[in-house]
């Protein structure tokens, strides 16, 4: 029987506004001083519906947990200052976060 895993979702708040997933990446790796085997996936990225013009948020997964967001509970955040941006990194949305991206005007229905 094989074992089950099971993956935590984190949600990151205060991303540098224009940030791709890549940048991202980067930054949560520097933030948490993640080592090179440790895989982040940013699951999803978008303007932050309460900050839309400053930041953005995202959700995140971890191939090994960092130990920083490991000892975190539904009700408590890890705040985190790199590059003169504040991240907060929580897990007490559960699994359920309100990501806004705005329409773009030049798109086309086909």
């Amino acid at each position: 029987m094989t074992d089950m895993v099971t993956q935590k979702t984190f949600r990151l708040c205060g991303i540098p506004k224009g940030s791709s997933k890549e940048d991202v990446k980067g930054l949560v790796k520097r933030a948490l001083k993640c080592t090179d085997d440790v895989d982040v996936q940013v699951c999803s990225l978008a303007e932050d519906p309460y900050l839309p013009d400053d930041a953005m948020m995202a959700t995140l997964e971890f191939s090994a947990t960092p130990e920083e967001l490991d000892k975190l509970d539904k009700k408590s955040l890890h705040k985190v200052t790199i590059d003169d941006h504040d991240l907060e990194f929580d897990s007490k949305f559960m699994d359920f976060t309100a990501l806004h991206t705005p329409a773009n005007e030049d798109s086309t229905i086909e």
